[in-house]
């Protein structure tokens, strides 16, 4: 009985610093992420380093915690049952709290309640006329890891005096980037597009990802197979497509999204494994470094390119990923947080990216888009700036269309018809699920509804998703 009321005190110290942790250093927490990760594969990736990372504080304080209560405990004037009934009664007090802390009464409520903007706003991306340029162009698409227009200096509608990322600050003022103000800014972070499959699925498809609790993507229960997303796009328009990243494939079940739409061909760190350019027993952050992700796929474009075939080509970065980035020995550290070293170090790897890009022949033919995935899950890193309105970074490269980039108001749905008209492609009406052309004068689904309404909305139950684009046909 006594070892019992010890270790629910331990986990109730734990759960106590969990709550800490979520308040005061990452900040904005929703369960939508974590009932998505249940449902997935969370092994794969470097999921348990994070998570250990981020607890570990937690363990030892709770640890030395504990070691007092015990002190305490056995001078209090109760018997053993009522200590028991004690550590329970405490536990249950801060598992509730922390459920509380990260909105699973929200998650519960959205679930029971439904909502009619599916039936009102979707397009269904089957039913939309897309042509392509006689000449296609090929595209290559960067998912740049929690990267923020915040990060810009604020002469340039950034956070910060001086910007923390100056070579993709200089990229953004040098090329199409869609703000939501007059200055340089970029694509609000909605609760279903707050972690990178989500981000992903948003950006390619104008469709919010299916978040159940225990329901998860599998053979049986296929992947958007009922959304023509851009991977099918240009798969039918004869493009070869390949997708590059560290981490394995399998993480958040992306490898069924990639290979139900658009089929593409896949590198991570167990392709990079397999190949013999890393030891079978290598894993760094994520599983490959950035360093080594931009190096390998060099070799990936220039095979791709070398076929008779357009190509598109998505790349995703991970080095400045929650918790506090990663620094491998190239980067300089000019900051004291090491979460900005890691965004400085990674802005001037992809300055140098594409400047190897320019060199090569394919260059002039393909347009680049750049975007960060989500806002970082890092709060406390933005302590100074609160009331900053925090935003994710984009740039096109080589764009075929032009248009207003100012004072849109947008989010990563709209990315996927956006990048359709950046290769030049025409589509009927501007609107691809619920993602609107930002070259066109169509309102996004932001600018009509608000961002808070229509981000309430797309949580609810929707009998319209529920039939139509979670059906297997």
């Amino acid at each position: 009985m006594k070892i019992v009321s010890y270790i629910l005190m331990f986990l109730t110290i734990v759960a106590i610093c969990a709550i800490y942790y979520f308040i005061f250093i990452m900040g904005t927490v929703n369960f939508y992420e974590f009932a998505y990760m249940v449902s997935h594969n969370m092994a794969a990736g470097g999921t348990w380093t994070v998570v250990w990372d981020t607890i570990r504080p937690c363990l030892w304080l709770a640890a030395v915690l504990l070691v007092i209560l015990y002190l305490v405990n056995k001078d209090l004037l109760m018997d053993d049952k009522k200590k028991l009934i004690f550590s329970i009664i405490i536990f249950i007090i801060s598992i509730i709290s922390l459920l509380k802390v990260v909105h699973l009464d929200e998650y519960i409520k959205n679930a029971v309640s439904k909502t009619k903007v599916y039936e009102e706003h979707y397009v269904d991306t089957n039913n939309v006329k897309i042509e392509m340029p006689k000449n296609k162009r090929n595209l290559i698409v960067i998912y740049l890891e929690s990267m923020e227009a915040s990060l810009f200096s604020k002469e340039n509608g950034g956070a910060f005096e001086n910007s923390i990322i100056p070579e993709l600050e200089d990229i953004a003022l040098n090329n199409i980037s869609f703000s939501n103000t007059d200055k340089l800014g970029g694509a609000y972070t909605l609760t279903k597009t707050s972690f990178t499959i989500s981000s992903f699925v948003a950006s390619t498809s104008g469709t919010p990802i299916n978040i159940k609790l225990f329901k998860g993507y599998n053979e049986k229960r296929p992947f958007m197979r009922s959304v023509k997303t851009l991977g099918n796009v240009l798969k039918e328009n004869g493009y070869n497509l390949e997708i590059v990243q560290g981490s394995e494939i399998e993480f958040s079940a992306t490898d069924l999204y990639v290979k139900e739409n658009g089929d593409f061909k896949v590198f991570d760190i167990n392709t990079a494994k397999d190949k013999k350019l890393v030891d079978k027993d290598y894993f760094v952050w994520w599983g490959l470094e950035d360093r080594k992700v931009l190096e390998y796929s060099k070799e990936e474009l220039k095979e791709i390119s070398s076929q008779d075939k357009p190509f598109a080509f998505v790349l995703f970065t991970m080095d400045t990923h929650f918790k506090d980035g990663y620094l491998d020995e190239t980067c300089e550290t000019p900051f004291k947080e090491h979460l900005a070293n890691s965004y400085a170090c990674s802005s001037k790897k992809i300055k140098e990216y594409l400047d190897w890009l320019k060199e090569q022949d394919f260059y002039d033919n393909t347009t680049i888009v750049l975007m960060g995935d989500h806002q970082v899950m890092q709060d406390s890193f933005y302590k100074d700036h609160e009331d900053f309105t925090r935003v994710n970074y984009n740039a096109i490269i080589n764009s075929m269309a032009s248009g207003n980039t100012k004072n849109r108001e947008f989010s990563q749905l709209d990315m996927y018809p956006t990048i359709l008209a950046s290769m030049g492609a025409t589509i009927e009406g501007n609107k691809l699920g619920f993602g609107v052309n930002l070259y066109s004068d169509e309102k996004t689904m932001i600018e009509l509804l608000g961002r808070e309404k229509f981000d309430k909305e797309i949580l609810k139950k929707s009998e319209y998703y529920d039939k139509n684009i979670l059906t297997e046909n």
